[in-house]
Order: structure tokens, then sequence, then C-alpha cells
């Protein structure tokens, strides 16, 4: 019977509003350009400013500077030519100054800006004055010279010096003017042209240290104010102590209060002092602040009408779209025709004409997709059951999990070998069905097989040294296994794994058999091997002398193969008791220091036997151990007779000792043909021999490892080891401190 498939398609909103997107779009770009050109404005109109600024800061110091020496330069004149004057050479040469009152009235009403004169005499000595009075002439005056008067309230006034000399040029006395500073001072502190912000100040050196004295002609402070040591403000960039070193510039920074000004500074060589002309920051760039909002306010209203405009754009773009996926939504079964109906031209257009094709193609293929699915689904049925057939037919026990190691699927056999029923195990972790243990020790979960190979995406494969068994939940009884895990997997992504186990308990009876046949039949073979050397020893000692030389030689090959085949029935007897636990270890607390070397005494005389030699490194330090002396003997017997055995003559075999915190390592390596890759992972098998070591020995008969790697398990340690072919190879016995009870 025919099945009709429906196909419903549901209308749903979009995540995203195309219509949004649009209007987003052209919006985040009237926002770029906006901003774009705002801010490009404000930072060229702020960087115009402060260049315009700066630079009338550096005309302004210049022509306070140019005020200051031309003033200077003036009243120097001036003097000069008072002092020149015959009425002031009389006087000084009678030291009578009783016209000195009336040519300071004739100089004042001449509109000189004195404020008193004083005559000395050629020796410094004061004559007479007028108004304010100069103390004292300073060394070394030159024809004339300029001393500054300094006082709490700042700069007052200064005095020019000048010589008095006769006609024949020679100095007859000095004449001392005063000049009052405060009608200079007015010119030079003025600085109304920058603002009301600007200053103009004046400094010092005083004593190492930067001496603002002048600030404006209201005194600000009621004596001069230190600013700390000058070379400490040179040091930090301040202006006046900048322009005290004679050093000249522009520059926007912080001033002595902690301001952001704009400063110039100049060098006044006269009177070595240092003149600063700033504003502040804030006010100089009070008008980009202004220009800033108004950029502002003209972006905001801009980005405002440029979002209407995105909308009402957004919405005429996407109308058409809006309109086309609302008739594609319609399409469904029964509802296949499309017309076209969009001729705008453009995209939409093209869009719509694809769609209405596509409809067309739908509608083919939906009227034969019942019919596909149909026939599919009756393959896979049948693919089905064909697979289940054959995984309910393995004998195998198969467990399918997933990715996190749940229970997905499990076969007959599977079922019979764990005693569990598959409706209660479905879905459960697989560490507690698949209860797994290895030498009748519980597995943890974090070692169990199958979460090994789910956490390492790698197969897990029988190995001959693990014995697995697992534990039958009905009965509790262990069922020894071989078991293999492979992950499941597609491009590195893991989907799960399949375990695969069966019963070996048949085969572990007939290796347990095979056990006891060789322990019997060694013993057996002991007694006539026994026999066969006492009557080669009786022979070869009794008679020596009637014997041929042939004849001895036969009795040396006999001796020989008879020593072989006791040391090979040794070895089966040795293999077997630990195969079946019959060697129970005797445990006894031995100084393993002196053990190894004991050891290593006894095993010296091989290695040089066959030109080989031999480093022992043993500590001094004591190290006690509980261990069992015998199986530890052949342990190390069998590890060093192999390592001078498979070493060519002129290597080396080296032995150490290493105690650790919870176990002792004793160390066996040599420089020989080492092991090949390849037969690594097989070298403690019983009776194996890796490939390369048959062209070197061919008596060995493969037990040695064997026998030594079961006996350190028996000892509760480890044995290990690192090889590589050509280049030696390196064995580690480990052994705990403290033995379990066995």
């Amino acid at each position: 019977m025919k099945q009709t498939v429906k196909l419903h398609i549901k209308e749903s909103s979009p995540r995203r509003s195309l219509l949004w997107r649009v209007a987003a779009y052209m919006l985040s770009i009237s926002i770029l350009a906006v901003l774009t050109l705002s801010l490009t404005s404000f930072f060229i109109a702020r960087s115009y400013v402060e260049k315009h600024v700066l630079s009338q800061v550096s005309s302004l110091v210049a022509g306070k500077e140019d005020l200051l020496e031309g003033t200077l330069q003036h009243n120097r004149e001036n003097a000069t030519l008072i002092a020149s004057r015959q009425d002031i050479l009389r006087m000084v040469e009678n030291g009578d100054t009783t016209g000195l009152d009336a040519l300071y009235l004739e100089l004042i009403d001449q509109g000189m800006p004195i404020a008193g004169m004083t005559l000395f005499t050629r020796w410094a000595g004061p004559i007479g004055h007028v108004s304010v009075a100069v103390t004292s002439v300073p060394s070394l005056t030159p024809r004339t010279s300029i001393e500054p008067h300094v006082d709490q309230g700042g700069w007052k006034g200064y005095t020019v010096f000048a010589q008095v000399r006769d006609a024949e040029h020679a100095v007859r006395g000095y004449l001392a003017v005063r000049y009052d500073a405060e009608e200079l001072l007015r010119s030079i502190v003025s600085a109304e042209v920058l603002g009301s912000s600007a200053e103009v100040l004046l400094a010092r050196e005083n004593a190492g240290e930067l001496s603002l004295f002048q600030q404006s002609l209201t005194a600000q402070f009621q004596k001069p104010l230190s600013l700390g040591s000058l070379e400490d403000q040179y040091r930090n960039g301040d202006t006046l102590a900048l322009a005290l070193m004679h050093e000249e510039g522009v520059q926007s920074g912080e001033d002595y209060t902690g301001k952001q000004v704009f400063a110039s500074y100049r060098y006044l060589p006269t009177f070595g002092w240092a003149l600063v002309v700033k504003v502040d920051r804030k006010q100089a760039l009070s008008g980009i602040f202004t220009l800033g909002v108004t950029l502002g306010t003209v972006s905001a209203v801009l980005l405002f009408l440029a979002g209407l405009l995105s909308v009402v754009l957004a919405r005429d773009v996407t109308e058409p779209l809006r309109r086309l996926t609302h008739r594609v939504a319609t399409l469904g079964p029964g509802h296949w025709n499309y017309r076209k109906c969009a001729h705008t031209g453009d995209e939409v257009e093209v869009l719509d004409r694809t769609t209405a094709n596509l409809a067309k193609r739908l509608k083919c293929v939906y009227e034969h997709l019942e019919e596909e699915v149909r026939i599919q689904t009756a393959a896979l049925k049948e693919q089905y059951e064909k697979d289940h057939t054959i995984l309910a037919s393995i004998e195998h026990g198969i467990l399918v999990m997933d990715k996190n190691g749940f229970i997905t699927d499990m076969n007959a056999a599977a079922k019979s070998l764990l005693g569990c029923d598959p409706t209660s195990t479905i879905g459960t972790s697989v560490t507690g069905v698949l209860r797994l243990h290895q030498h009748r020790k519980p597995v943890s979960k974090k070692l169990h097989p199958v979460m090994q190979c789910l956490s390492k995406k790698t197969a897990v494969r029988p190995k001959p040294e693990i014995r697995w068994s697992i534990l039958h939940r009905t009965n509790n009884t262990l069922i020894p296994v071989i078991l293999s895990v492979t992950p499941i997997l597609q491009s590195r992504k893991l989907f799960g794994a399949i375990a695969v186990f069966y019963d070996i308990t048949e085969d572990r009876r007939v290796d347990y058999l095979k056990s006891e046949f060789v322990s019997l039949a060694s013993h057996q073979l002991r007694t006539p091997l026994s026999a066969i050397e006492w009557y080669v020893e009786l022979f070869t000692s009794e008679g020596e002398k009637k014997l041929s030389a042939e004849q001895k030689e036969y009795l040396n090959e006999i001796d020989i193969a008879t020593k072989r085949m006791t040391k090979l029935v040794d070895a089966l007897l040795h293999a077997a008791r630990l195969e079946g636990q019959t060697i129970k270890p005797k445990m006894e607390n031995i100084e393993l220091c002196r053990f190894t070397n004991d050891m290593a005494e006894e095993l010296r005389s091989l290695a040089k036997a066959s030109q080989i030699s031999c480093d022992v490194q043993i500590p001094k330090k004591r190290c006690a151990l509980s261990t069992d002396p015998i199986l530890l003997h052949i342990i190390f017997q069998n590890l060093f007779s192999n390592a001078v055995k498979y070493t060519r003559a002129g290597g080396s075999v080296r032995i150490s000792l290493q105690e650790k915190r919870s176990s002792c390592e004793i160390t066996v390596s040599d420089t020989g043909i080492g092991i090949p890759k390849k037969d690594q992972a097989r070298i403690f098998e019983r009776l194996f021999r890796a490939a390369n070591v048959l062209k070197v020995d061919t008596d060995g008969n493969g037990l040695g490892l064997y026998i030594s790697h079961m006996a350190i398990e028996t000892l509760g340690g480890s044995l290990r080891f690192t090889s590589a072919e050509n280049k030696g190879t390196t064995f580690v016995i480990s052994l705990p401190k403290h033995s379990k009870k066995h």
C-alpha cells in the first residue's frame, strides 16, 4: 500500500530583519563619515589654534625681552651722559654736592625716570646723594654697569653705575643713577593680549635654588618664592629653569602651580634672569571647546537625519524581498505553483525567476520522493535484519558503546558471558557491566581498556603478558577472556567503541596441562641427565690416560650437551613453577648495595672473558630492602648474562643502583646489538627470541626474560626496558621498599 509523505514548511520569523540590517549598514556608514569629518575638523582646528597661541606667546616673550633690553640700554646711555658733565666732574673733584639737587630736578624736568643719584670717589667712598641713596659701588665696575634691586616685595628698581672721568680720561669717581622699576614692570608684565590668564614671570638663581621674584605688579606673595633646586627643576623641564640655563623656546606643559599652560621662555643676559610668558591652556583653547560642542550638535542632527533616511531607503530596497519571502513560505505539497511577480529589473527579479524554476523542480522531485523513501526504507530494514542476524550468530561477546562509555547495543554471546539482561544494561556505563580483573585484581575505571580506548582514540589489542578476566554477574565467577577494543572514528571524530571478547577457559586449561606436562617431563629428565653427568665425570677422571684424544673430544661434547640440557630443564622447571604459582617468595631484609656489589663481582669474570668492560656505579649509602634474594639473583644473572652475550668485544656493560622515595631501581645497560623495534612487544613471551640474536647465539632457549619478568612480578616489582637496534639495551628493575604480603 502506497503511503503518502506530507511535507510541512513552517514559516518562521527571521532572526535578524534584512530591513534593519540594511538600515544599520547605511547608518553605520553615515556615522563613520560624520564622526570622521567632525573629529578631523576638531583636531585640525585645535592643532592650528595651539600653533597660533604658541606663536603669540613666543612673539610676546621676544617683545618683552627687546623692551627690557632696550630700556636698560637707553638708561645706561643716559647715565654715561650725566657722568660726562663738567659739573659732575667738579663735584667729584671738590667733594661738594651742592648742585646735585638742582641737577636732579633738571633731569626730572627733562623726563628722565630717575629715582635718585649718588656720587662716589674713585675709591668708592660716598660723597653725597639726592633722593634714593646708593650705599656702595660694585667691585670691578666697568665703564657702565647695571645692578638690580630685589627685595621681599619683588623687583623694586635698578642702579646704573657710570665712571666719572677727567679730560685725560682718568677715573675721578663714580655716579650711581637709581631708576624705579615700576614703570618698566608695568609694560613688561602686561600680557592682556593673550587673555586674563596670561602671566609674565621673572626668576633668578639664589644659592642654587630657583627663585621666582616677580609675577605681576600686585604682590601675590610676601617674598620671592623658592621653587626648589635649580638642577632638579631643569631635569623636570621647568621653563624657568630652562631659561636660567641659557635656553629658549616654547612648550606645552605644567607650570610651577601644576596647571597646564602654553609657555615661552628666554634668558636675560643683562641681569642673568629668566623671563617666561605663560597662558592657561584651557582658556587659550576655550574657542576650540566651543567649536567641539558645535560640531557635536551638528553631528547629532546629521546622524538623526541619516537614520531616518536609512530606514526609508532600506524599506524601499527590502520590500520586494519581503514579498518574495512570504510567497516562498507558502510553497509545499499541493502548493507548488509559483508565478513571477517582481519586475524591478535588478537582482530581486533574477531571484524571483530562479525561485519559480526551483518550485517547478521541487514539484518534480517531490512526486518521486515517496517511492524513493519506501524503497530505501525497505533496503535499510533488510540490511538491519542481516546485521542483527550476523551479530547474534557470533559466539564472541560484542558490546557497542557511545563516546561517553555508555552501552548502546550487545549481542547474545555478551549477555551469556556477562550474565546480564540487555533491557537493564543498555544505557549504563560499560565499567559497571564489563567488570574486568587483571591477575585476579579489579581494574579501576581510569585503567579500564574501554575508557583508555575512548580517551586516546586508539585500539586496545590483546597482549600475552596481560591476562584479563570478567566477573559473571550471576554466579560471581571469574571467566578468563581475550579482549580487544576498537574506536569508531570518522576523520578523527570519535563516535564510540566496540569491545570484542571471548571465553578462553579451555585454552587456559590446556595451557595449564602443558605446564604440568613440561614440569613432569623436566623432573623425569633430571635423573638420566644426572646419570650422564656422573658417568662423563667418571670417564674423564678415571680414563684420562687410557682414552684417546678423539674419545676425550667426544666426552667433552657430551659434557657440554648435558650441561646445556640441564640448563634448559632448570629453566623449564622455573617457568613451570612460576606459571603454576608454586614458588612462594621467601622475603628477607637485605642490604641492596652490598647484594648488587657481590653480584657484580661474580659477573665481572664473565665480562672479562668476553673482552667487555664492566662499569659498576653503586652509592655508598645503605639501601635496605625486603625481597627474595634467590629470585632476585636469578633475575640479575639473566639480565647480566644477556648483556654480555649480546655485546660485541670491546663494548661495555654498566650496572647502577638508584634509591627513590618508595622503591629502588637497578639498571643494567649495554652497548650491544639491541632489540629490533618490531620484536620489542613480544620480548617477554615464553620461548621467543628476537630475529637478530639468532645470528649471535644459536643455543638460547627464549626463557630467560620470560622467567625474569614473572619473577619480578612475583616480588611485586616491575621490569621495563628501552632499546635501539645496534645501539644497546637498558633494563631497569624496580623493587618496592616494602613488599606486600603473599
